[in-house]
This record gives structure tokens, C-alpha cells and sequence, in this order.
């Protein structure tokens, strides 16, 4: 894109703002629409049955029950989270909406307004779900 070809607001007309507020409008509408239909696929997906390579269904060793996928997705990110992957627990403190991280607000003294969970934190936590899970 070539800046010197923009035209600003200011200089158009009521009618060709009112022309481009309708295609951004069109535009908008399309986007949040395939996004709601991404939401729904992936959350049909996450809900089937986990099958395995050689067509058994897994069993959940908490309800005794088939295993939906996001069960699946969700023990296996608890069983990486045990063995210290810190990734899987920022990943499971995101989930749970125990983590709040934001790096890119920051206030005027220039802190961090939100600040990252230091590993120290992460390894309390990892340990709390240890205790929690035994």
C-alpha cells in the first residue's frame, strides 16, 4: 500500500463515507461470522469421542466414561504440566484464568501494569496442583 494514495475522510464526501462505513460493515459481519463458525467446528471436534490408532475408545480414568478429545488434550497438558513443562502450566493457569498476562501495558512510570508469573511462581503453582492432584 502506497501512502500517498490514501485519501483521507476529511476529504471525502458524506456519500463515499457512507459507501466505505458499509462495505467495512459487510466486512466486519463476514469476519465475525467465520470466526463463530471456526468456534463451532473446533468446539464439535474437542467434543467427539478420542479413538485411538487402532479404533478402541479411550476410557477416562475420572468419570470411567468414553474420553471426549478435550478431556484427551486436557490430561495430557496436566501430565506435561506434572513433569515441570512450564509452557503447559502457563498454558493451564491461561485456561483456568488464574494467569494474567499482558506485556504490552505498561503505566507512565513504564512497569508493567500486568505483570508475567516468574518461574519461581510457575514451579509454586506446579507444585500446589501436585498437592491438589495426589
Amino acid at each position: 500500500m502506497n501512502p500517498e494514495n490514501l485519501i483521507p475522510n476529511s476529504e471525502r464526501t458524506p456519500t463515499e463515507r457512507r459507501e466505505n462505513a458499509r462495505k467495512a460493515g459487510v466486512a466486519s459481519g463476514k469476519s465475525r461470522r467465520d470466526r463463530r463458525t471456526w468456534r463451532i467446528i473446533a468446539d464439535d471436534i474437542a467434543s467427539r469421542v478420542l479413538v485411538d490408532k487402532d479404533g478402541n475408545i479411550a476410557i477416562s480414568p475420572i468419570t470411567g466414561k468414553a474420553m471426549s478429545i478435550r478431556e484427551g488434550i486436557s490430561t495430557r497438558l496436566y501430565q506435561e504440566a506434572l513433569k515441570g513443562n512450564l509452557k503447559a502450566i502457563g498454558m493451564l493457569l491461561d485456561i483456568s484464568g488464574e494467569k494474567t498476562v499482558t506485556n504490552q501495558m505498561t503505566g507512565k512510570d513504564g512497569k508493567d501494569l500486568f505483570p508475567t508469573m516468574t518461574e519461581e511462581e510457575m514451579q509454586a503453582k506446579l507444585e500446589e496442583m501436585k498437592r491438589k492432584l495426589s
